[in-house]
């Protein structure tokens, strides 16, 4: 009785902690699954291809799996890169949420709600990212000098910033509120980005959001995507820049 108590426990904790995703909607239950252990099957998602398409970063839950298995690796959030041709996987690091460098050398990802890392592709070297406030998305512009980040810096004003990448030079891009997280493609000539424009602090995880773009400076802003009934997020470029994919649901 005590171990199913455990295990029901660490069921509720992982569900709770599944709904921390800036100012996006709380991803609806996992699936009943056939993997045994708690009842349900591991989540993956959050995939993220590096450069070179060789390999995809992704955040693996470990809901259903055996109790020994999450405590190997200290968190039920966690970092994995797959290999597409070999379908090896490879534990990278605790977190939730990650983006490849330009180069394919280093990552992006979250220890928590704000909290982004940078640590190389191999495991070495995790440092916290340089910047303090209030931030929902960070990623890398595709010169790899700079970060693009959303959220309000301290003392700033909410929106997607760009800074270098020792945190000096922050400068605010988009004036528009309620973004929650943006792309340059690979020239910098455009931005894709989700936006909610009927955000508020009340309701941070029950409004749609929407696929808008704009130019590079920040400039021609216009809204892709509008269903009321729908959430469209996470736009990413893909790697010729001609289409732009997104999670709809």
């Amino acid at each position: 009785m005590k171990w199913f108590t455990f295990k029901l426990l660490l069921f509720c904790l992982l569900l709770a902690l599944s709904g921390c995703s800036g100012c996006h909607k709380n991803p609806s239950s996992p699936p009943q699954g056939s993997s045994g252990g708690i009842g349900y099957d591991p989540i993956d998602s959050w995939p993220d291809w590096s450069p070179d398409g060789s390999t995809i970063a992704y955040t693996h839950v470990p809901i259903g799996e055996p109790i020994d298995s999450i405590a190997k690796y200290g968190s039920p959030y966690q970092i994995w890169l797959l290999s597409v041709s070999s379908r090896s996987k490879r534990y990278l690091t605790a977190g939730f949420g990650s983006r490849w460098s330009p180069d394919g050398n280093k990552l992006i990802v979250y220890k928590g709600i704000a909290l982004p890392y940078i640590i190389k592709a191999n495991g070495d070297s995790l440092t916290s990212a340089p910047i303090t406030g209030d931030l929902l998305a960070m990623t890398w512009l595709p010169d790899g000098r700079r970060f693009g980040f959303t959220g309000n810096p301290k003392d700033s004003q909410p929106g997607l910033w760009v800074m270098n990448t020792d945190g000096s030079n922050q400068q605010r891009t988009l004036t528009v509120s309620k973004v929650c997280e943006g792309e340059w493609d690979r020239g910098s000539f455009s931005i894709v980005f989700g936006r909610n424009p009927n955000l508020s602090d009340s309701d941070r995880f029950n409004s749609s959001e929407q696929i808008w773009l704009a130019d590079g400076g920040g400039q021609n802003i216009r809204q892709l995507t509008g269903d009321p009934n729908r959430t469209d997020r996470y736009p990413r470029w893909s790697f010729d820049g001609s289409t732009i994919n997104f999670e709809s649901e």
